[in-house]
């Protein structure tokens, strides 16, 4: 196939055509994880959360996938009212910071006590080891990540969960992580 328009938001609209054709899972992701790279760059910081919320803005991201993060999630326009912000200040001893979507999906009362640990606790092994492995990479190179991750909520079943993470920088120094999550 030749482009010849090869404009990013025109990069973009191809994966996306092209990996709702895709037979093969892992190729569909690969071009939606590109397609959300390109979108990236065709629209300024503050559309980049509008196009990651978007339906269908990628199948799976349960290996983690970090981004460029020049966002400001907490403004965002939230097309789905699934989506829970929340907030984790570095700075403060990983103080947690959630709207009351996020105690829902953990299966707690909206204003509970939450350390890190404990929220930390409630991802299955593979989904926490992941976490983990992407948010120190993200930290130390300033990115955003996005993961699908299984959670199991306070006595609740288990369940899949989409999280968006971006960095707030202070004085040259990642301050506080935040970003969105949802059901998936």
């Amino acid at each position: 196939m030749r482009v010849l328009d090869q404009s990013p938001g025109k990069l973009a609209e191809i994966c996306r055509r092209q990996a709702a054709v895709a037979t093969d899972g892992q190729a569909r992701d690969c071009l939606l994880k590109f397609a959300v790279e390109y979108e990236a760059r065709a629209f300024g910081p503050g559309l980049l959360a509008d196009v990651l919320l978007r339906e269908g803005s990628g199948a799976t991201f349960r290996e983690g996938y970090v981004f460029t993060a020049g966002l400001n999630m907490k403004g965002a326009r939230q097309y789905r009212s699934d989506w829970g912000y929340w907030a984790c200040d570095i700075g403060d001893q990983n103080r947690l910071a959630w709207s009351d979507k996020v105690y829902d999906l953990f299966g707690l009362p909206v204003d509970a006590h939450v350390d890190r640990d404990w929220a930390v606790g409630r991802y299955k092994a593979h989904s926490r080891s992941t976490l983990q492995l992407v948010r120190e990479y993200a930290l130390r190179h300033a990115l955003g990540f996005i993961l699908d991750a299984e959670i199991e909520p306070e006595g609740g079943d288990r369940r899949w969960i989409r999280v968006l993470a971006a960095p707030v920088s202070e004085n040259g120094r990642i301050a506080r992580l935040h970003g969105l999550k949802r059901a998936l």
